[in-house]
């Protein structure tokens, strides 16, 4: 939520992501969000919000994470998003 918010702050144009995160992703709460309170701060906006780009590199960077840090806090996290 705070690269979101930081993102509308800003003004940035667009994001663009390869992996949702289910867990702690902020595009489908902020949108589902902003379409109902858009009215409480008008001068904000959503960026364009645009998924899925290079999905597969994105696993494989995740994938290649998990050979170099077999244990650790982020590896069922990173094995939950592989998964998607």
């Amino acid at each position: 939520m705070m690269c979101m918010g930081a993102a509308m702050s800003f003004y940035i144009g667009g994001i663009y992501y390869a992996l949702e995160s289910p867990i702690d992703g902020a595009t489908c709460f902020a949108t589902q969000f902003w379409q109902n309170n858009q009215k409480e701060i008008p001068s904000y906006g959503l960026p364009k919000i645009h998924g899925g780009l290079l999905r597969d590199q994105g696993k494989d960077i995740l994938r290649e994470y998990l050979e170099l840090v077999p244990t650790g806090p982020l590896v069922q996290f990173s094995k939950t998003l592989i998964k998607l």
